[in-house]
């Protein structure tokens, strides 16, 4: 009876450790705040020059199909910023404001106060 309920505990502390770990795994890995902040690739002003655009490379270590990714960031006019685009395995870096509410960046549509975009390798990443 002792060693069941000694299996037992064990058993609910390793679940419990594990399911730690995968939290914050989830959480960093859907989180485009934790992102590396990478090198500065471009820089693009809104329209009315209050906001900027800003597109950085990162450069990956270990992954198979491209060594870059990249991420696109708002800063606003009270100098917050906000990652807002996330794409591994690429180096395209394209962007533009379609206008003071709007970015395009690597043909990808969004709008700067509600919409984000991170395309990872795996396919649940895409478009939160």
């Amino acid at each position: 009876m002792k060693v069941l309920k000694r299996a037992t505990v064990t058993l609910l502390v390793l679940y419990f450790i594990t399911s730690m770990v995968y939290m914050v795994y989830q959480y960093k890995a859907n989180n485009l705040a934790s992102l590396s902040k990478g090198t500065l690739v471009l820089t693009v002003p809104s329209p009315r020059n209050d906001r900027i655009l800003r597109l950085y490379e990162i450069r990956n270590t270990g992954m198979l199909t491209s060594p870059y990714s990249i991420r696109g960031e708002v800063e606003f006019e009270d100098g917050t910023k906000k990652t807002i685009y996330y794409q591994d395995s690429t180096s395209a870096s394209e962007g533009e404001w379609v206008n003071n509410y709007t970015v395009v960046i690597n043909n990808i549509p969004l709008n700067i106060w509600g919409s984000s975009y991170q395309l990872r390798m795996r396919p649940e990443y895409n478009q939160r």
